[in-house]
């Protein structure tokens, strides 16, 4: 079974299953546990919540990770995953006057520091658009790159 995975939500499920989402400057952190064959991704927009009466909003980083994790330690330990962690591209370069994406991907790594866990894979920053499927039979990883005025 295949589903989309869109910005602000985090699944996690049981294989055959394949999880399928487009980043831009949007991070995604994947894991994976290679014997229990489970495993889920979150998507987000912006490593800042600017808005505090949104507590459970799934598109900041750190409640999209927090929520990731749990559902992770429902089943085993956290460190016992295999993690990937995608996107966080700068899309308008030198002409954006914010690096969003890099802010991303900098407070997923810091959040991973903190947990104690490990990257397996990492396609991060640059200036492309990716799409990812994520498949929870194998734990692999297709990714392709799109850059602005490409055809997808």
């Amino acid at each position: 079974m295949d589903t989309v995975l869109l910005p602000g939500e985090v699944v996690f499920e049981v294989a055959p299953f394949r999880i399928r989402t487009i980043l831009g400057s949007c991070v995604a952190l994947a894991a994976w546990h290679p014997s229990l064959q489970v495993g889920g991704m979150c998507h987000y927009l912006l490593a800042e919540r600017q808005d505090p009466k949104r507590p459970h909003d799934e598109r900041y980083a750190d409640i999209a990770l927090e929520k990731l994790l749990l559902k992770m330690g429902a089943v085993a330990s956290p460190t016992e995953y295999k993690l990937g962690l995608f996107g966080g591209s700068r899309l308008f370069g030198e002409f954006s006057r914010s690096n969003i994406g890099g802010r991303n991907v900098e407070f997923a790594l810091q959040w991973l520091t903190r947990q104690s866990l490990t990257l397996e894979s990492k396609d991060v920053l640059g200036d492309m658009c990716r799409t990812l499927v994520f498949d929870l039979s194998d734990g692999s990883f297709q990714m392709n790159h799109y850059r602005q005025n490409e055809e997808a």
